[in-house]
């Protein structure tokens, strides 16, 4: 199942929308499955001010802890706007899931470069209850091909047995 989310700031300036903007949208990513697949963010400034949004699109049944992140910042060249951004925004916490670069020229007041980001980190959850650890062992076996040897769960405790009985005969002296 895929969904559509968007998150809208409007502000004095890019910064203080943008920063609405990915507010809104983490508060949605909150509530829907999966991950994000792409971000498709508008970067509007206008002479009174400047309005963001960001629309994401967000897919898969994988548990992912997802979040928009962006900066805009100001500089004297392009390339001094874009380093600067990349320099806040670094290091991201998680995987890159895509990302956009946008860069604005005001004769007055610079150069701005607005840098925002989608970001999935994959979360592994505890299952509450019994009837949640064999819903994930169904899925398990169904993306094996139904094969039940596949997942020797004795095998596996035998093993994990094993190795526990040679970690502690090997640090043992």
């Amino acid at each position: 199942m895929a969904e559509i989310i968007l998150g809208y700031g409007e502000g004095k300036s890019v910064a203080s929308a943008l920063d609405k903007a990915i507010k809104e949208v983490n508060e949605k990513l909150k509530n829907c499955e999966g991950c994000i697949k792409k971000i498709n963010p508008e970067v509007t400034l206008l002479p009174v001010g400047a309005y963001v949004y960001i629309t994401v699109i967000v897919s898969g049944e994988k548990l992912c802890e997802k979040k928009v992140v962006g900066v805009n910042v100001k500089a004297s060249s392009k390339k001094k706007s874009i380093e600067k951004a990349f320099k806040l925004i670094n290091p991201i916490d998680g995987e890159i899931a895509d990302f956009s670069i946008t860069t604005s020229t005001s004769p007055t007041l610079g150069i701005y470069t607005t840098v925002i980001v989608g970001v999935n980190k994959i979360k592994f959850k505890k299952a509450k209850n019994q009837k949640e650890r064999r819903e994930r062992i169904r899925k398990i076996l169904e993306i094996l091909g139904n094969d039940l040897s596949a997942i020797n769960l004795s095998g596996l405790a035998h093993i994990s047995m094993f190795r526990g009985l040679l970690f502690i005969k090997t640090y043992k002296k």
